[in-house]
C-alpha cells in the first residue's frame, strides 16, 4: 500500500493536490482483481486536462453518482465512477474503458471542445462587432464636429462681411 494511503475503518483515504479522496477497503480489492485498476491511479484522473464527466443512471435517492472518462498520463482511457460526500470524492469504480467507449468518450470530448471553440468565436465576433461600431460612432462624432465647425466658421465669415460693408 501506498504511504500517504491511511486506513480510516472499513476505508482508504488519501489526497490527490487538495483533493482528498475515500474508497471502501472491499471496493478496493475487487476493482484491482477484476479491472487491475487502483483507485489511487484513478483518482489522478481528476486532475487531467479533457475529462468527460457525467450523472450516472445509477443515482440513488441519497446521492448522486458521476462517471468520469478521461486519458491518464500514460494515455490509457479510464472511467471512475464515484459520488461525492461533503469535501469528499468517494470512488466505488474504476476501469479501463474498451474501443467503443473510448471512442465515444472522444466524440463528446471534441464536441464540447467545438461547443466552446464556437462560444468563444462568437465572443470574437461580438468583440468585433462592438469595435466596429465604436469605430462608426468615433467617425459620426468627428464628421459632426466638423460640420459644427463649419457652421461655425460661416457665421464668423458673415458676421465680419457685415462689419466691413
Amino acid at each position: 500500500m501506498d504511504d500517504d494511503v491511511k486506513s480510516i475503518g472499513n476505508d482508504w483515504t488519501w489526497t490527490v493536490g487538495r483533493q482528498s479522496f475515500v474508497a471502501n477497503k472491499m471496493k478496493w480489492s475487487e476493482n484491482l482483481i477484476k479491472h487491475n485498476v487502483r483507485f489511487k491511479e484513478a483518482s489522478s484522473l481528476f486532475t487531467r486536462p479533457n475529462v468527460f464527466e457525467v450523472d450516472s443512471k445509477n443515482s440513488t435517492k441519497t446521492e448522486e453518482r458521476y462517471y468520469t472518462s478521461g486519458y491518464l498520463k500514460d494515455g490509457k482511457p479510464l472511467m471512475v465512477g464515484y459520488t461525492r460526500r461533503g469535501d469528499q470524492i468517494r470512488i466505488y469504480t474504476a476501469r479501463f474503458l474498451d474501443r467503443h467507449e473510448e471512442r465515444e468518450m472522444v466524440a463528446k470530448l471534441r464536441s464540447v471542445r467545438e461547443a466552446q471553440q464556437e462560444r468563444n468565436r462568437g465572443k470574437e465576433r461580438r468583440s468585433k462587432d462592438k469595435t466596429k461600431n465604436e469605430g462608426r460612432e468615433l467617425k459620426r462624432d468627428i464628421k459632426e464636429r466638423r460640420k459644427w465647425k463649419m457652421r461655425d466658421n460661416m457665421k464668423r465669415e458673415g458676421k465680419d462681411r457685415d462689419r466691413d460693408r
